[in-house]
Formats: structure tokens, sequence, C-alpha cells
């Protein structure tokens, strides 16, 4: 909180029940991220944030899934090459102004919708998949997923363009 410095950070641990969170960044320093716990018939928590430079969640100890859902014009996501679940949402506004970034950590089911999207690999050799899955566990294999390493990101609600970067190594893609 305060005035901006290089190092305020806003940190959320989720319950041990099933999550659907929503982040909004709003600027370079501000957002909501909305937590309905349990996901189904839960009550929901607002934190509204103001003056930090980064925010992350921890949805830790889920029963079945987490669901981390964030729609934005123009969305940076980089998986953890080696931890699934784990990664980082880097994001612009309509006129390509940086948003609030946020990193996540214990996410099985990342939903990024809006304009255009960038996917990253790692430096070293990645396997990266596109296809459709039935992540909302509904029986149809009806969302565009792109899997980097075994990180789902479910990219269905992008309507302009989902771009693959894999980077260095020997990857597969």
């Amino acid at each position: 909180g305060g005035a901006s410095s290089a190092g305020d950070r806003f940190s959320l641990v989720t319950t041990g029940a099933d999550d659907d969170i929503t982040f909004a960044p709003s600027s370079e320093t501000s957002g909501t991220i909305d937590v309905v716990s349990p996901a189904v018939g839960g009550p929901m928590t607002s934190y509204a944030l103001a003056g930090v430079e980064a925010a992350a969640i921890d949805a830790k100890s889920e029963f079945t899934v987490d669901t981390l859902t964030s729609s934005l014009a123009q969305s940076f996501v980089v998986p953890d090459p080696f931890v699934l679940g784990r990664g980082t949402i880097q994001s612009t506004d309509v006129n390509l102004n940086p948003l609030l970034p946020l990193s996540y950590d214990d996410v099985e089911n990342l939903v990024i919708s809006g304009t255009d999207v960038i996917i990253q690999g790692s430096p070293a050799s990645d396997e990266i998949r596109v296809s459709l899955e039935d992540l909302a566990g509904d029986g149809s294999a009806d969302q565009v997923v792109v899997r980097v390493n075994g990180n789902p990101i479910d990219v269905t609600g992008y309507a302009a363009t989902i771009n693959i970067q894999a980077l260095g190594g020997d990857d597969f893609v």
C-alpha cells in the first residue's frame, strides 16, 4: 500500500476448497481479485488492490480443481517450465499500457480471454500442444487449450490471435 515503490506486492493464499478466482487489473499498480470459495455456492470475497507492483495467488490444497480467470485485451502468459499450475500473467490494456502482473501457483484451470494472447515457452526444450479438451468437466471437449509442458491454459475466449513463442531448446509444437 501507500506510495508505489518497486517492492509493493500483494500475496493471497486461498482455502483448501475448490476456488473460482477472477483477476482484473485496471492499471499498472491496481486491480481486483475476487475469490468464490467453495467454488459452488460459496461466498465471494473481493480484494481491491492499489499501489502495488505485483500480485500473487497460491491456490493451495484444493479438493478437485481451482480456476483462475482473467479477461484482458492483451495477455502474455508464461507457464512455469517445470511445475504444473504455476506461472505468470502479464497484460496490457487496449492502448498497450502495462497492467498489474499476477503470478499464480497451484492453479489447475487457467482461463484467459480477450483479444490477443501470447503463450511463451521456456529457453529449454518444451512440449506445446493445442487441442480441444473438457476442462469444465461437463462431458464436452469444447475448450481450446494450449498446454506448455503439461500446464493447461484455456484460451477459448480469444477472438483474434493466439501466439505461441517456443523460444530456445528442441521444442515439440
